[in-house]
């Protein structure tokens, strides 16, 4: 009895391709095969060619050696029974393999093993042993598969047997990639799969095969693409039915085994076989669109040929379905281009072979287009690829393109000297095929120029610079070479005038340049247009009061700065807010306003303020001076009145005519609010009040840091700041109003409230 595998065994398709029979050392011709490759270059180093069956056979010679396949290889009568290669079961499977086979996109074809093997690991290969290099199987086409094993499977477990079309055990180690399966594998007994059966990495692989099993127990496994533990796939499909038979849990799985391992952008056709959670169904027509597999690159590995007998993806390193031929039998519309222009290839068409007889007409389209330069003068032959599968060429005429029209960037410019310009020549086609322009100078010697069209002006004068194209077209610009000024001297730098005043730039500020030859101009510019503004370059006119700076800016760029004061009288200014006080015993400095009914100014800003007399009884006289650029003064007087003896409640009233003026009422505190080093005190507002007089202090006696205000009769609130902090202070408010002689009559006292500051 065979010893259990501890790994799963990899799917039929492996298994088939690999299998090599053990009489194969008389192999005839007749065992070899078409699309041979007779290019000895394409042979890498270190690889052995295979051109025939006994080529492939003698793998098993030397197990660790590198393979690239150079032919196709038929095997369909060779391993039939009663073939050459037959020794009683078809194909003799190549066992212990550890190197590289490279299918190079060949087929092997018609691998046929059938009956009771003695081997338990049936397929192209039947086992690859390797624990740290890694085998490799690639670019190969198992086609029309055989495989029918028919074994006693009593006493034995499905991990017992193996059968695949390319490897039916392999190792942790092996890769198979870039491969495809066609045809029919069955068994009954142990593990069935499309590409491996056993511990392998698969990526880039697909199985039409066929895979069934032929027996009624429990004890088979059937899979598409990879049959055990621990396998690797990524990037496959299936589209072969896969036969899960009735009542048989562990048979029918598209991609995977049902067992651990690892799965990525693996598809299926849905309804061929059992569903996978490690795979994802399609249908037939989403097979046919590459935007359903995810993961596949459509780039640089798969591709899909919608005009041959197979729509589905195919491997560009191995396509399925091969052209024979690809030859253009129309070319495009136009094939004579002027150098430069885009190429065409509407209306052209390719009639393809393929190698199964199918013949197509399609159209050129832009992928199938290989390199070629339209600026390139001649004739020359653009590649054609179609899928990579075969090639051809069409040849198109790339004429030179004349220079039609030379234009400048500029027909004229002034130049200062010591100065450069560079001038830019447009050429009219834009893809002529000539585009070089010289540069000269065919009038004037003031200027001279380089092969970059970069003028330098050297000398006062004027010159004409050529550009011409070497057909003899041109263009021309004419150069005007001016004298810079270095210096702007101004006669004048400090000026004052007055408002609404108008004076001439030149006779006010004045100036002269240098050097004295100069072509310069010269354009002035106040700095705040609406104190000083410029008209015409000639003239500034005073708008408002104030200081600004007027520039003199030259054209070569120098610059002089004058400074400009407008100047305007008090005089125009309206004093208003000055009304007569009464007497306090301290000079009275009453608060007024200078406005000219838009502008008000500012004290100590624009005017100064001086008193006389302003203490005492009697006229106090107030004297606004302006200062610069305000100008002169304004004198205003008022009235310090005396304060007549307060009259009492108790007093009898005043008045006369019967009409009788009395004292306020007392006034009420309503509260009194404490804040950190400060009191806010409200009252009751009492009629007839003028005012009312409040006062604070430390003790109740009114003695100890008295302090006396006086608010008006619109006020109801006084906040008392910058106090100390939890003290506690004494205040009360009384009223007063004046008789008709002025007399001041004074109400009673509030009663005195205190509170703590905070």
């Amino acid at each position: 009895m065979k010893k259990l595998h501890i790994k799963k065994v990899l799917a039929m398709f492996l298994a088939v391709a690999l299998v090599v029979p053990s009489s194969a050392s008389n192999l005839t011709a007749s065992a070899a095969t078409t699309q041979e490759s007779n290019d000895e270059s394409a042979i890498p180093e270190g690889y052995t060619p295979i051109y025939d069956a006994a080529d492939l056979y003698a793998i098993r010679n030397d197990l660790e050696g590198n393979y690239i396949m150079m032919a196709d290889i038929d095997l369909s009568e060779a391993t039939a029974p009663g073939g050459e290669l037959d020794t009683g079961n078809g194909w003799n499977p190549i066992d212990g393999f550890k190197g590289i086979l490279d299918g190079n996109g060949h087929y092997i074809k018609g691998l046929t093993i059938y009956g009771k093997p003695k081997k338990y690991d049936v397929g192209l290969f039947g086992s690859i042993n390797s624990s740290s290099a890694e085998p490799k199987i690639c670019n190969l086409g198992m086609v029309d598969v055989n495989i029918n094993i028919v074994r006693d499977s009593s006493g034995y477990s499905e991990d017992s047997y193996s059968t695949a079309a390319l490897l039916a055990d392999g190792s942790w180690y092996t890769k198979i990639e870039n491969c495809f399966v066609t045809g029919q594998i069955s068994s009954n007994v142990g593990e069935i799969s499309g590409i491996c059966t056993s511990d392998c990495a698969v990526e880039n692989v697909y199985n039409l095969a066929e895979i069934s099993y032929t027996s009624d127990t429990d004890s088979v496994r059937t899979v598409g693409i990879v049959n055990t533990y621990n396998s690797r796939a990524k990037c496959t499909y299936n589209r072969g039915e896969i036969n899960s038979g009735d009542g048989n849990s562990k048979n029918g799985y598209p991609i995977g085994g049902g067992r651990s391992g690892y799965y990525e952008y693996n598809y299926y056709l849905q309804g061929n076989s059992a569903d996978a959670n490690n795979a994802t169904p399609l249908t037939e027509t989403q097979m046919k669109n590459s935007k359903f597999y995810t993961g596949f690159d459509f780039e640089n590995t798969w591709f899909i040929d919608p005009y041959s007998n197979y729509p589905y993806p195919q491997l560009r390193s191995c396509p399925q379905k091969r052209i024979n031929s690809i030859e253009v039998t129309k070319q495009p519309n136009k094939t004579v281009y002027q150098q430069g222009e885009n190429f065409d290839f509407t209306g052209a068409t390719l009639h393809l072979i393929y190698e199964d007889g199918l013949e197509q007409d399609v159209l050129l389209t832009k992928d199938m287009i290989g390199s070629y330069d339209m600026n390139k003068i001649g004739k020359q032959s653009i590649p054609i690829s179609y899928c990579g599968l075969a090639e051809t060429s069409l040849d198109i005429t790339v004429k030179e393109t004349a220079v039609d029209k030379v234009q400048l960037n500029k027909s004229q410019i002034n130049l200062y000297k010591g100065k450069t310009e560079t001038l830019s020549a447009t050429i009219t086609p834009s893809n002529a095929s000539n585009k070089q322009i010289a540069w000269s100078v065919v009038k004037g010697d003031c200027v001279t120029v380089d092969n970059n069209g970069t003028i330098t002006a050297n000398k006062k004068g004027t010159a004409t610079v050529r550009a011409a194209s070497a057909n003899g077209k041109y263009a021309d610009c004419v150069v005007t070479v001016q004298v810079p000024c270095i210096l702007l001297q101004l006669t004048n730098t400090n000026i004052k005038f007055k408002k609404g005043e108008t004076k001439s730039i030149s006779d006010t500020i004045g100036y002269v340049m240098s050097p004295l030859d100069c072509t310069d101009s010269v354009t002035w510019k106040s700095s705040n247009d609406k104190v000083l503004q410029i008209n015409n370059n000639e003239t500034m006119l005073g708008l408002a009061a104030g200081k600004v700076t007027v520039t003199g800016t030259t054209t070569s760029g120098t610059t002089a700065v004058a400074n400009v004061t407008v100047q305007r009288d008090m005089s125009e200014f309206t004093v208003t807010g000055v009304s007569n006080k009464y007497y306090t015993g301290k000079a009275i400095k009453p608060k007024f306003a200078v406005s000219d009914g838009t502008t008000t100014l500012k004290e100590n800003e624009d005017y100064n303020v001086t008193y006389e007399s302003n203490t005492n009884v009697g006229t106090a006289n107030i004297k606004i001076t302006g200062i610069d650029p305000y100008v002169g003064t304004i004198e205003q007087s008022f009235q310090i009145l005396p304060v007549t003896e307060e009259i009492t409640p108790d007093d009898s009233s005043s008045g006369n005519g019967g009409n009788t003026i009395t004292a306020p009422a007392k006034v009420k505190i309503r509260k009194i609010t404490a804040g950190k080093k400060k009191l806010t005190v409200t009252w009751k507002k009492v009629a007839g009040a003028r005012g009312y007089r409040i006062q604070i202090a430390r003790n109740r006696a009114f003695t100890k840091s008295l302090k006396t205000y006086n608010v008006s009769a619109n006020t109801s609130k006084k906040v008392f700041s910058r106090l100390k902090k939890k003290t506690t202070y004494y205040v009360r408010i009384n009223a007063f109003c004046n008789d008709e002689d002025g007399n001041k009559l004074v109400g009673k006292y509030s009663t005195v409230k205190k509170k703590k500051t905070k």
